[in-house]
C-alpha cells in the first residue's frame, strides 16, 4: 500500500502535496470511517491536481483491489466503494481521490436514509454570520419535531445540518416533513426552497433535494478540491456564532483540531429516531 508520487503538488497556490493529503486523512480516519463505513461513495479525483479538471466517479476504479467492497445500486445502477478500514482509504487516497461524497444510506438498508439534511446555501451577498445564525434559528424547529441536529461546514460558504433518523422512510416521505417542519420556521422572509437562482431574492436557500433517492452530500471530515484545502468540518452548535468564515477549517487548523477538540458528532447515530412515527402522528 506504498504511496505513488508522494512529492507531487496537488494544492499549487498552497504547496499541499499528495502526501500532506494522506497524512491529513490518516488523522482524521478514526472520525471519517464511522461516517462513511457502509455507505456507496461517489470520489471526486484530481490527477493533476486541482489547477487541472478533475472528475466525480461513482463505478470503483478499475484497478480497485478485490478487498475492497462494493455495492450496485442507485437509480442508473453504478458499483460503488465502500471504504470500511484505513487500508482502503489510503488505497482511495492514492488514486488521486481529494474529495468523499456520500449515500444517505448504508448496508444493509443503503436505499433508506438514516439522517435527514437542510442543505443551507448563502447568496453571495450574505456573509457567513447570517448563515450561522439562520442555522441556529433551525435548530429549534428541528428540536421541536423531536429530532438533535448537528451542523457542519459544507467545505464552501455554507452549512449542513443533520439529524438522524431510522433507515425506514421513503425520500418522499422525508421531503414531505422537511416542508411541513420549515412552514413553522417563525422568519419565513430570511430562507427559501426556491431552486431557480432569480427567485431567491437574496434569501439563504434550504437544498431540500439531498434528501432525494441517489443524492449525496459532502462526507464530514472530507477536503474540498478549492485553494487552502477546506475541510467539511463537523461543529458544535456554540461555536457557529465565533466563526468569521468557514475558510478557518481546512487541511492544516483540522488537523490540529481533532487533537485538541472532542468530536462534535460523536455517538451521532445513537440519537435516530423514528421519522415514519412522526409522519403518522401528523407532523
Amino acid at each position: 500500500n506504498t504511496l505513488t508520487q508522494p512529492k507531487k503538488t496537488i494544492f499549487p497556490d498552497d504547496g499541499i502535496t499528495k502526501l500532506d493529503i494522506l497524512n491529513y486523512y490518516i488523522r482524521v480516519a478514526p472520525r471519517l470511517l464511522n461516517h462513511i463505513k457502509g455507505r456507496a461513495l461517489t470520489i471526486k479525483r484530481f490527477p493533476q491536481g486541482i489547477s487541472k479538471p478533475g472528475f466525480f466517479q461513482k463505478n470503483k476504479p478499475a484497478n480497485t483491489p478485490e478487498w475492497i467492497p462494493s455495492i450496485r445500486t442507485g437509480i442508473v445502477k453504478s458499483d460503488f466503494l465502500i471504504i470500511n478500514n484505513l487500508k482502503a482509504l489510503k488505497w482511495l487516497i492514492n488514486q488521486n481521490t481529494i474529495e468523499l461524497h456520500q449515500s444517505a444510506g448504508r448496508i444493509p438498508k443503503i436505499n433508506f436514509a438514516d439522517y435527514i439534511v437542510f442543505d443551507l446555501d448563502p447568496p453571495p451577498s450574505l456573509t457567513f454570520g447570517l448563515v450561522a445564525e439562520i442555522a441556529c434559528r433551525l435548530k429549534p424547529v428541528i428540536e421541536s419535531a423531536g429530532f438533535t441536529p448537528f451542523v457542519k461546514t459544507s467545505g464552501g460558504k455554507g452549512l449542513h445540518i443533520l439529524f438522524p433518523i431510522k433507515p425506514n422512510s421513503t425520500p418522499a416521505e422525508i421531503i414531505q416533513l422537511t416542508r411541513s417542519m420549515l412552514r413553522s420556521f417563525p422568519q419565513p422572509g430570511l430562507i427559501t426552497c426556491e431552486q431557480r437562482i432569480n427567485k431567491r431574492r437574496n434569501k439563504v436557500y434550504v437544498d431540500l433535494s439531498r434528501n432525494y433517492s441517489g443524492q449525496t452530500i459532502v462526507a464530514p471530515y472530507s477536503i474540498r478540491a478549492k485553494p487552502a484545502a477546506p475541510v467539511s468540518t463537523p461543529l458544535f452548535w456554540k461555536e457557529l456564532n465565533k466563526i468569521k468564515s468557514p475558510a478557518e477549517f481546512n487541511l492544516e487548523t483540522v488537523s490540529k483540531r481533532i487533537v485538541a477538540t472532542e468530536d462534535p458528532w460523536k455517538n451521532f447515530s445513537a440519537f435516530a429516531i423514528n421519522a415514519a412515527q412522526l409522519k403518522k402522528q401528523g407532523l
